[in-house]
């Protein structure tokens, strides 16, 4: 299974941990702008390799674009803006909306088959505009998280 993970803040990071060390999934696709971080983020997590916590080889793809998240059987989206009160879910809505109309087609393009699993606040809305500019089957677009905000 091919995994994709959008996004690598303090969720995505975490989200790839538990991919990483705690499933079956052979290949892990990470993107987020910030290449050099997403970079540092796979080389710490390869030097673990030798430690005997993971008896997986699971193999960790830096996406340099959406491209690169090609035939994943599952997308996990955690992106958001930049925001001082990142507990304002309103104030975050419209960047957020905005980043959906950038994602959802691509993630739709290179994916269409994937299961997409929304994280980025407010997730409820953002599941709504994420299927909404993707396209994609509704049983596939899934809001994680509901339970905060709902």
């Amino acid at each position: 299974m091919r995994i994709g993970i959008i996004g690598l803040g303090m969720v995505g990071k975490e989200i790839l941990l538990n991919l990483y060390y705690f499933s079956g999934v052979q290949e892990i696709v990470v993107y987020d702008l910030n290449i050099e971080r997403v970079t540092a983020e796979i080389n710490d997590f390869e030097d673990t390799r030798a430690i005997p916590l993971n008896p997986h080889h699971k193999k960790l793809v830096l996406a340099k674009d959406y491209s690169e998240l090609r035939d994943c059987s599952v997308i996990i989206i955690n992106v958001s803006i930049k925001t001082q009160n990142t507990s304002d879910r309103i104030a975050i809505l419209a960047g957020n909306e905005t980043l959906m109309k950038e994602i959802a087609p691509k993630v739709a393009h290179y994916s269409p088959n994937a299961r997409v699993i929304i994280t980025s606040n407010p997730v409820d809305a953002i599941t709504y505009f994420f299927q909404k500019y993707s396209g994609m089957n509704p049983r596939y677009v899934i809001g994680s998280g509901t339970i905060l905000d709902s």
